[in-house]
């Protein structure tokens, strides 16, 4: 089984986009971010079963939560968090050891969340 810590960020070339990964003493995370925002995936450090996806904008959207530090853009910004997301599209690929797919829904992710076609159709 893969856990984010150990895909590989280079293995997808989106141009525009970036994959960089974090970990904290709770959980690991994999973030695409461009100009428009990031969009990060996480999981519990000891069961990746465990996880979310959480969007962060720098500009204020509908349903989204003001953040007062945002650790992966920095300073005050807009967040959205999604459980049934990271269960139903990510775990799956993350379970199966399938990078590429990881990397590549990721990047539809960042796309549909902040309407720009960093992925081609």
């Amino acid at each position: 089984m893969t856990t984010l810590d150990t895909i590989n960020t280079d293995a997808l070339y989106v141009p525009g986009l970036r994959f960089w990964k974090k970990t904290t003493m709770t959980r690991f995370a994999l973030v695409a971010q461009n100009a428009n925002g990031a969009v990060e995936i996480w999981h519990a450090l000891r069961d990746s079963a465990i996880g979310g996806v959480l969007a962060h904008s720098p500009r204020q959207r509908d349903s989204y939560d003001l953040t007062t530090t945002c650790s992966v853009l920095g300073g005050h910004r807009f967040s959205r968090e999604s459980f049934p997301g990271y269960t139903f599209d990510f775990y799956p690929l993350i379970r199966d050891g399938r990078d590429d797919e990881v990397l590549k829904r990721l990047a539809e992710w960042h796309d549909a969340t902040f309407a720009t076609q960093a992925v081609a159709s």
